[in-house]
């Protein structure tokens, strides 16, 4: 369990105010919501603005409530590399034949999670309102800016 850092306390109200301040006042600084920016663009967002106007992000974007932290151990020896005792993991999954291991994989999430999603009237409902056909509009687009004004995910910047 987590006592982490989080901005689902702030409306979104608040959000598309800290949107037009930073655009405003801190375009260098500008979180553009695109994929590969980084985790969380709202909360990093917050994060600027309240800097920018002098209140406490740290204290403000913590939330204190408890999240679960669910972690997969990909080797056997996962403890002893972690506490620097070993140098080499011996991993669960094979590593020669990767795509061997997708496949695997995928299945395995097919299985356990997708078998159960397409059974379930309330998501396939939702799943109808994707279109693949122009003008796309689905869960997973990414939206792009109109224009690139800033760095790129292969570029380094400090936000």
């Amino acid at each position: 369990m987590t006592k982490g850092f989080g901005c689902t306390h702030f409306s979104a109200q608040t959000s598309e105010e800290v949107d037009a301040l930073i655009e405003a006042k801190c375009p260098d600084r500008r979180v553009k919501h695109i994929f590969g920016e980084g985790i969380s663009p709202r909360m990093r967002g917050l994060r600027i603005a309240l800097d920018y106007v002098g209140l406490p992000s740290q204290k403000l974007l913590k939330h204190d409530s408890p999240r679960v932290v669910y972690g997969v151990a990909l080797a056997s020896n996962f403890q002893e590399v972690l506490m620097g005792r070993s140098q080499l993991p011996q991993y669960i999954l094979p590593q020669k034949e990767p795509e061997a291991v997708t496949r695997r994989i995928g299945d395995f999430w097919i299985k356990r999670w997708l078998s159960k999603r397409v059974k379930n009237e309330n998501v396939l409902a939702q799943v109808e309102t994707h279109t693949l056909v122009y003008p796309i509009e689905h869960g997973a687009r990414v939206p792009l800016p109109e224009i690139d004004e800033g760095p790129t995910l292969f570029t380094y910047s400090e936000l």
